[in-house]
């Protein structure tokens, strides 16, 4: 938590967004090498630790803080119900599908269930998401509304 509250949460975010996605690819990439050279496997869970920090110290804990911090106060509570609600279904939706379609296709099925979706959601935030901290709400509202491009 010291991390996402002294650092920009923008450049926090995207760049933890980014090396997460590359150890996403790395685990593919070793994995499927794996059955060629067999120390590929550490790449793998070097991938899985990776992917498990970039997580833990941005991800994670920002997703909440940004979600609070670019919704006026009167709708914060309900736009917190709302993302976890949909965080949940989707992670729920995730839960039942991955397993089945891994075991099928192999680790290939990350790539359009994980890092796809990823890379756009990074993209999409990279040209939208304006910094928050330390900013006041009507600040972020404005570079929102206004279309103004977010600096990192």
């Amino acid at each position: 938590m010291i991390i996402v509250e002294t650092q920009p949460r923008r450049c926090l975010l995207l760049s933890c967004g980014f090396i997460n996605m590359l150890a996403l690819s790395f685990f593919v990439l070793c994995s499927q090498l794996q059955s060629i050279v067999d120390s590929f496997k550490y790449g793998c869970i070097i991938s899985v630790v990776i992917h498990g920090i970039s997580y833990s110290v941005a991800l994670g804990p920002i997703s909440w803080f940004i979600t609070a911090e670019v919704v006026p106060l009167q709708f914060r509570a309900l736009s917190q119900a709302l993302a976890l609600s949909c965080n949940q279904t989707i992670a729920l939706v995730l839960c039942f599908v991955t397993l089945p379609l891994y075991d099928r296709l192999g680790s290939v099925v990350l790539l359009p269930l994980f890092i796809i979706p990823g890379l756009a959601a990074l993209t999409y935030l990279f040209w939208k998401l304006p910094e928050t901290r330390s900013r006041n709400i009507d600040e972020i509202i404005i570079e929102l509304k206004g279309g103004i491009r977010a600096t990192a």
